[in-house]
């Protein structure tokens, strides 16, 4: 049975950890770890403009939207907020309520970039820099089972509801190719309630 991209990606991502941040705050490892044997092999893909909307949206929440190309699809796998990918990319989001933060001592956008960097150190996450005014991270990660290096660009957002974790992903042989478009498809992202 063939994978997808993004299975692939996010079961890097779990070895990774860059997603479970804050996951003893809101038990996620589990979740995610069951994602972790679900690989497949590398194709490529292109594509055209459209928009993308949060999955299973829930009235008075945030939702995500963000200006990916046509080629994308959404796709959902327990644990994240949402999934778009196409053949040779994935965009993986989690949303972390306010109300969560705060009972894990987390009381602004600061604070929780310091707690994902903190939560991620052992990885080497690179320099914190800035993309349109949020903080943002890259990291690689090997993937021994599947032979492959994933590259991420995490970007960190915070809307009035909510911070979010927005990360673009490929193989990092074609990461430099595709990080304009990632930092293109960033500034696309917004939050409605």
């Amino acid at each position: 049975m063939k994978t997808t991209f993004a299975k692939r990606a996010a079961a890097a991502l779990i070895c990774a950890a860059c997603l479970i941040a804050l996951s003893s705050c809101f038990g996620m490892i589990n979740k995610l770890r069951e994602i972790a044997g679900q690989f497949g092999d590398l194709i490529s893909g292109a594509a055209t403009d459209s928009q993308t909307e949060t999955p299973e949206e829930t009235p008075g929440e945030s939702k995500i939207r963000i200006d990916l190309p046509s080629g994308f699809r959404e796709s959902s796998y327990e644990g994240y907020t949402a999934v778009y990918e196409s053949d040779s990319v994935v965009v993986l989001s989690l949303r972390e309520s306010r109300e969560s933060c705060v009972s894990a001592g987390i009381n602004s956008y600061g604070d929780y970039v310091d707690a994902v960097r903190r939560a991620n150190s052992a990885r080497n996450p690179g320099e914190l820099f800035e993309i349109d005014g949020r903080k943002a991270f890259e990291y690689s990660f090997y993937n021994e089972e599947m032979d492959v290096t994933f590259r991420y660009l995490t970007v960190i957002f915070e809307a009035p509801d909510a911070y979010w974790i927005v990360q673009f992903a490929c193989d990092v042989r074609n990461y430099q190719t595709n990080y304009p478009d990632f930092v293109k498809w960033a500034g696309t992202v917004r939050f409605e309630s």
